[in-house]
């Protein structure tokens, strides 16, 4: 993910989320959520 998306993608809704916000996801104090999705998409290949 290009850092210049981040502050886009925290606050746009996530399929991988229940298509809910990750600032809401983490608002609600379920960061281990956020932080496992992103993880994952650290791990995955970009093509």
């Amino acid at each position: 993910m290009d850092p210049s998306y981040i502050a886009v993608w925290l606050r746009k809704p996530v399929p991988a989320l229940d298509d809910d916000k990750p600032l809401e996801v983490i608002g609600r104090g379920d960061y281990r959520r956020v932080a496992k999705l992103l993880s994952a998409l650290e791990e995955s290949p970009t093509t």
